[in-house]
């Protein structure tokens, strides 16, 4: 599979989800834990997909696609604001104020980074990469879905190089982490 075609398909399961939320999934009394887990899903879906974009999928748009830096650059910053947005949906409580708005508004905003990325990127990309290229970046995405944080670290830089580096040692702590407490058990 190409890595557009890899992309797409995490960006259908994170409107997936997001619908489901959005429709109220896990919202009547007693499905807190069910929301709850939807939205871990989400966080840890969506943490993975972002995390390998910056390591396999910026780098060549940079390198490749005219004015990339500047596509790059405001897909990260898209990318950036929207991890703190999970991290507060990653430790609220479903049902709570805090959780709802960080949910609401994550859900928007993924929503908008997406139409960027298949509506500015992809289409600059497909121009520049051939479909060897392609298939290269989706094993290089593969292999980076196991190798990337599974929480967003709104403070870490985007830059492949330290992806490469400092995230392999956050995933290690995340994954860590997620078995030790069972999270490991909402990924998609």
């Amino acid at each position: 599979m190409n890595a557009l075609e890899m992309l797409r398909e995490d960006h259908d399961a994170v409107i997936g989800m997001l619908d489901k939320l959005r429709d109220g999934a896990g919202g009547a009394e007693g499905s807190m834990t069910e929301r709850k887990r939807l939205a871990t899903a989400l966080v840890i879906a969506e943490s993975r997909h972002e995390a390998a974009e910056e390591r396999v999928v910026w780098p060549v748009v940079r390198r490749m696609v005219e004015g990339g830096d500047a596509l790059a650059d405001a897909a990260i910053k898209q990318e950036s604001d929207s991890k703190a947005l999970l991290r507060d949906i990653d430790a609220g409580d479903a049902g709570s104020a805090e959780f709802e708005r960080a949910l609401a508004e994550f859900d928007v905003a993924a929503r908008e980074h997406i139409e960027f990325e298949e509506t500015l990127v992809w289409p600059s990309l497909r121009e520049t990469v051939n479909g060897q290229q392609l298939a290269a970046m989706g094993n290089e995405l593969e292999l980076a879905r196991w190798t990337v944080p599974t929480r967003p670290h709104p403070r870490a830089s985007a830059k492949a190089g330290v992806q490469k580096t400092l995230g392999a040692v956050a995933s290690a702590v995340d994954r860590t982490r997620d078995r030790m407490t069972g999270r490991h058990k909402d990924a998609p």
